[in-house]
């Protein structure tokens, strides 16, 4: 988001982000001489400087993925790693766009699932709840923002208990939304609800991942 330093910046260009509920209007590209977050430094990086309304600063794969991330909810903290320096179990699919993708299933039932820590709940794709009805029961509706700051009424349901590698996650309310399909296929993103009931680590290097149990 646009602030006293950023807004000093050369623009460099321009994009329009694309959220769940649309495109953000063209927004300017700034290059950051140098981002330092805990071991990761990266040097003329260029960033999205956005003016939108409920709008957040992000950090993105471009930044994060050349590391592995480890998310501990049971003590509020990030770390990083180096690739390989962590064992993991199971294997993890990438997006053209570096986004990490995980199965979801359900029983005789199979999705394809973003992991996102950017996401305050879990969203799933509206075709994939009306294409199986027994996994979902409807709880009412909520006003949703998506990364752009476009905001949308959206019906929640409550999901039925989901497995991912060898973890299971526990039944919660989701937000049933018409997912992008392009350029990989999408039926849920695992947010903030689903994410929090494990300590992650995520090779993004090596394209591994494992999980256990927070408290």
């Amino acid at each position: 988001m646009a602030d006293e330093f950023t807004s000093t910046l050369k623009v460099a260009g321009h994009k329009r982000s694309n959220g769940v509920f649309g495109a953000s209007p063209t927004e300017d590209l700034v290059v950051l001489s140098k981002l330092t977050i805990g071991p990761i430094e990266k040097t003329d990086l260029t960033v999205v400087r956005s003016t939108g309304k409920n709008q957040q600063n992000l950090v993105a794969m471009d930044f994060l993925g050349d590391m592995t991330l480890v998310i501990d909810f049971d003590h509020s903290e990030v770390g990083f790693a180096p690739g390989g320096s962590l064992p993991t179990r199971w294997p993890l699919r990438r997006s053209p766009r570096g986004h990490p993708f995980l199965d979801v299933k359900f029983p005789g039932i199979t999705g394809q699932a973003c992991w996102d820590t950017g996401a305050a709940v879990t969203v799933v794709n509206a075709d994939f709840i009306a294409e199986n009805r027994s996994l979902f029961t409807l709880v009412g509706t909520s006003i949703g923002y998506d990364s752009t700051g476009a905001s949308q009424e959206t019906p929640m349901y409550r999901m039925a208990a989901a497995t991912v590698g060898e973890i299971t996650l526990a039944a919660h309310t989701v937000a049933a939304v018409p997912l992008p399909q392009d350029p990989m296929p999408m039926d849920v993103v695992l947010g903030y609800p689903a994410l929090r009931q494990y300590n992650w680590t995520m090779d993004f290097p090596l394209n591994r991942w494992s999980a256990a149990p927070a408290s």
